[in-house]
């Protein structure tokens, strides 16, 4: 489908009209002075419930991450493999990724989450912190490809994406049958927000 783009003052909103069925998916950029805060909205112009899964897949330069506060959570498991890891604090998830070997990747699922908020901390004296709503984004997804991704020689890339997921996993199939997914109903909207702090690594972050 074909985004539409508009600018207006400190947002950049961009949405698609999409026909089959007749769904609006609307994503508005709101930028402030070291915040930017992602808006998004699904309107529902059919006349049944609409079953949908969203995941923010915001990519970032992972060799410009120097370190990693996660949330607690209950249990991990490897997408790729769908294998459960015998990774038990955050800490040890942020220094398997921070050691992952060059030429690899993989895609972590983070269930039950202790509390809402991530933060990375920037080689160049930056901090990002990342926050949103727990109970409606309970898992968060963990994309780190340390150039392993695609395996086609000169097509490879080097990124990571921290995405909260609103289910169980980043896959609609599996987390429709899992019985958690993001649903709106007929002529209704439903709306959420994703929002990303910017700050020097001086500052108490946590307050």
């Amino acid at each position: 489908m074909k985004w539409q783009v508009a600018l207006e003052s400190n947002r950049l909103i961009c949405y698609v009209d999409c026909l089959m069925p007749k769904v609006v998916f609307k994503r508005t950029l709101e930028f402030q002075e070291n915040s930017l805060t992602w808006k998004f909205e699904v309107i529902n112009r059919t006349d049944a419930e609409l079953p949908f899964l969203h995941v923010m897949h915001a990519l970032m330069p992972l060799e410009e991450i120097r370190s990693i506060e996660l949330p607690g959570f209950c249990k991990i498991i490897d997408e790729n493999t769908s294998k459960l890891l015998d990774l038990k604090e955050p800490e040890n998830v942020a220094i398997s990724l921070l050691n992952m070997r060059y030429g690899t990747f993989a895609m972590l699922l983070l269930k039950d989450i202790k509390h809402d908020q991530i933060l990375l901390v920037l080689k160049k004296g930056l901090t990002l912190k990342i926050s949103f709503n727990k109970y409606l984004f309970p898992t968060i997804g963990i994309w780190w490809n340390n150039c392993g991704y695609p395996n086609e020689d000169g097509r490879q890339r080097i990124e990571c994406a921290f995405e909260p997921i609103p289910g169980s996993t980043s896959k609609l199939e599996q987390a429709y049958a899992d019985g958690t997914f993001l649903k709106v109903e007929p002529g209704r909207n439903l709306k959420w927000e994703i929002n990303w702090q910017i700050q020097r690594n001086d500052l108490n972050l946590l307050n």
